[in-house]
């Protein structure tokens, strides 16, 4: 059977994004298939085998709505046989290109019903009526695009039987690991306790409770600890951290590569991901748990029970606490760090669960599935 030409549309992401990119958009390109990536970039670009068309820069909701007659009139000329659509913006799109009878999916990684509701940018008038008619959109996408796949098996139930969870574990990459931990040794830890976070900073992501902790951890329970904070924060919200007492003891070093980042990741002895419990995020993918536990590092994590049933609870690989319990994730901190056996075991069990259990080259069959079923029917 010849492969199909596909073109994977995800406008408010960067081309490199770790699920799309790395994960999707090689997997299907390894196994045949020629893929167009539209997606953020500075120039159209061939990367890897997978072309990537660069998205015209925009800003805020409406903006994006006017790039995508753009986005439709390059996918019509690419002459694709199957779209692939990420984020609630491209559900229009896909039914456009379903009465021109192209194979659609559609691909969301959370729950956007409930995302919406804590959109700053959004107001709060809006946020309950946009997030209404985005759930219909989605079900009715259910209804009349070849596939949609989800993260969440609760996101899924709500969209219907033509639905398919998968999931969003780490992808071992032996060569990508091999230059982590070779560019690991020249990453000065310094002789302190290192906690680290990685990913998007911002109030939910608990970025004050991590602040906190530290004071707690360094003036009231004497260790010496410091925190690498890595990821994109707005400046407004820079500014504010950085008055904060907690920053005194933080080393913040921005965005980094995802190699660059993991190979300070692996120089850790604790990984944090303190969300709180708002906007769905109770039922979403922990990555950065996953992430953590790739690289033999236990983590201190928020006490969800969708998180908790989501590793292996008969070999634990961290602490989960109360995201709210600040005192809580201190003493988690202290715990770890005067117990280097208890912490070793920690990370031994996350790793094991991850390379033998969990992680994408074994959930990428079910992609691959999907696509097969939709290059095959008629």
């Amino acid at each position: 059977m010849t492969k199909k030409k596909v073109c994977i549309i995800a406008p408010i992401h960067k081309y490199s994004d770790v699920r799309i990119f790395h994960k999707e958009a090689k997997t299907i390109f390894e196994d045949g298939y020629e893929v167009i990536l539209f997606a953020q970039h500075t120039n159209n670009d061939i990367i890897e085998g997978i072309t990537v068309k660069a998205i015209p820069k925009f800003g805020g909701f409406l903006k994006r709505m006017f790039v995508q007659p753009w986005i439709f009139l390059q996918v019509v000329r690419c002459e694709a046989d199957i779209v692939h659509l990420h984020n609630p913006d491209t559900l229009i799109l896909g039914f456009i290109f379903k009465s021109l009878r192209k194979k659609v999916i559609y691909d969301t990684h959370e729950d956007f019903t409930k995302k919406i509701l804590v959109r700053e940018w959004l107001p709060k008038v809006l946020r309950l009526p946009i997030a209404k008619c985005v759930g219909r959109l989605e079900f009715m996408a259910g209804k009349f695009f070849d596939k949609v796949i989800t993260t969440q098996p609760d996101v899924c139930q709500r969209i219907g039987t033509n639905c398919i969870v998968i999931e969003n574990p780490p992808k071992i990459n032996k060569k990508i690991i091999d230059k982590v931990y070779s560019r690991a040794s020249s990453i000065e830890k310094g002789n302190c306790f290192r906690t680290i976070y990685l990913g998007t900073i911002n109030e939910i992501r608990g970025l004050f409770e991590m602040l906190t902790a530290m004071v707690y951890l360094n003036e009231e329970y004497g260790i010496s600890a410091r925190f690498w904070l890595i990821g994109p924060i707005k400046q407004e919200l820079l500014e504010q951290a950085q008055k904060h007492p907690g920053w005194h003891y933080t080393d913040f070093l921005g965005q980094l590569p995802q190699e660059e980042a993991f190979s300070y990741l692996l120089r850790a002895d604790v990984g944090l991901i303190i969300i709180h419990k708002v906007g769905g995020y109770d039922y979403t993918n922990p990555n950065k748990l996953f992430e953590y536990q790739l690289f033999g590092i236990p983590f201190i994590a928020s006490n969800f029970p969708y998180w908790k049933k989501s590793v292996d609870s008969a070999s634990p690989s961290g602490i989960f606490i109360d995201p709210a319990d600040i005192q809580g994730i201190a003493e988690a901190m202290f715990i770890i760090a005067h117990n280097k056996d208890y912490a070793k075991t920690l990370g031994e069990n996350g790793r094991n669960f991850i390379v033998n259990y969990y992680n994408w080259e074994i959930e990428s069959a079910k992609l691959l599935a999907v696509y097969q079923e939709i290059s095959e029917s008629h």
